[in-house]
């Protein structure tokens, strides 16, 4: 954990990979998923609130629930690949794991009450889980896959009802929701960027935006920038609407200057 560029806490427990974390702000509560197939839930010392910074201790592990099938409970090849989560009253925990089914969670409003197996949607993909992105106001969820699909599916029973194949043949590697515009962010193994609107079939925009693979994406609402990491570091963008964008001729002499501005337009 940082505050500014100062490390606060190093925070030890699992025994393999941490592959995914996520923050639960109402709750204050920190969950994190690792390859030695366990989900921990970590949660503010008591003891510590009268220090600069907070402090987090274990809550709750739960381990041995990845598997779709009871006879690969204990198939240690199997755990969870990505979280995320809904926050308020009534929120939910979503774990993807890397058979393809996604298990849910309820989370009790007391922050420190352990949270409650509610659900698992059985096969969501035909390879395991690689992003998630859950959305609470709208009631559902969606998914991204080594199968290289992007599916959507209600948050009560699971049911689909907006399926997207990659036309890279790369899996999409990350999921954001767009609260203000209610559409789907979601980016590449190609270096690709797609902004899409679940309720048609065109993407808004669909642009390769870097020629390296794109690991991750954050989106910043309030002042419209997109965050999108690559193997080399950190591209930010700033998102303009309603504008429209063309290719220009290229130069017929030596270039002496360019000046680039990241925009993305949509």
């Amino acid at each position: 954990l940082y505050k500014s560029d100062a490390c606060v806490q190093t925070i030890v427990g699992h025994n393999g990979s941490v592959l995914s974390i996520k923050y639960m702000k109402t709750q204050k509560i920190l969950i994190s998923t690792s390859s030695e197939r366990t989900l921990r839930m970590w949660c503010l010392s008591k003891g510590r609130t009268l220090f600069r910074y907070p402090w987090f201790i274990t809550l709750q592990i739960i381990r041995d629930f990845t598997s779709a099938s009871l006879e690969k409970q204990m198939d240690t090849s199997i755990w969870i690949n990505s979280i995320d989560c809904t926050d308020g009253l009534d929120a939910v925990i979503l774990a993807g794991d890397s058979e393809g089914s996604i298990i849910k969670f309820k989370v009790p409003s007391k922050s420190e009450a352990p949270i409650e197996y509610d659900n698992m949607y059985n096969l969501v993909h035909k390879n395991g889980i690689k992003a998630l992105a859950a959305v609470k106001s709208d009631n559902f969820f969606f998914t991204s896959s080594y199968d290289q699909f992007i599916k959507g599916s209600d948050l009560t029973d699971g049911t689909q009802f907006f399926v997207m194949k990659n036309p890279n043949k790369k899996e999409y590697s990350s999921l954001v929701w767009d609260k203000k515009n209610r559409e789907l962010y979601t980016a590449d193994g190609a270096g690709f960027v797609g902004i899409l609107n679940v309720y048609v079939d065109k993407p808004v925009f669909w642009e390769k935006t870097t020629k390296e693979a794109i690991h991750n994406l954050q989106l910043i609402e309030e002042e419209q920038l997109l965050v999108v990491q690559c193997d080399s570091g950190i591209n930010i963008y700033e998102i303009k609407r309603g504008m429209k964008s063309k290719k220009q001729p290229a130069h017929k002499d030596v270039v002496l200057k360019v000046l680039a501005l990241s925009l993305i337009h949509i």
